[in-house]
């Protein structure tokens, strides 16, 4: 099984503002490839094309970090979309509470190596046992609250 990936002179553009120009990549099975820039030079449009290629696997590792909240939005909303639509299986590596739960159902705590909770979110979250959890609550309540 092949899982390596190809993007070839690809052009994209939103109403009049072109975010690629014949972008052209390929990725080697095993391998990884990291896109960096500024903000606004095409980063997210690239991802949301790799991810419209019918991945079966993708790992995210704190992927929205960088990104101001309107893109950070938009690309949640796709990835989200995108996974239920094509049963994608998703790994997530974050921080974020607002990310954790909006992509991914269950969760796996890991705290210095070893796992403290794990299961459904809406269950670990109902009645978290670690102070880790109890703190990403606390973060998901008050971003809920506004």
């Amino acid at each position: 099984m092949t899982l390596g990936f190809e993007l070839q002179s690809v052009t994209k553009r939103y109403d009049e503002v072109q975010v690629l120009a014949g972008v052209s990549f390929s990725i080697e099975p095993g391998a990884g490839l990291a896109i960096i820039g500024p903000s606004g030079c095409g980063k997210s449009t690239t991802l949301r094309l790799a991810l419209a290629s019918q991945p079966r696997f993708l790992f995210l590792d704190e992927p929205f970090s960088g990104l101001d909240l309107v893109t950070r939005a938009a690309l949640l909303d796709d990835i989200a979309r995108l996974r239920a639509e094509r049963q994608i299986t998703l790994v997530l590596v974050s921080h974020d509470p607002i990310e954790a739960t909006r992509l991914c159902r269950t969760g796996l705590l890991l705290n210095r190596g070893l796992i403290e909770e794990e299961g459904e979110f809406d269950e670990l979250l109902r009645n978290p046992k670690s102070e880790i959890l109890k703190v990403f609550k606390a973060n998901l309540n008050m971003v809920a609250q506004g």
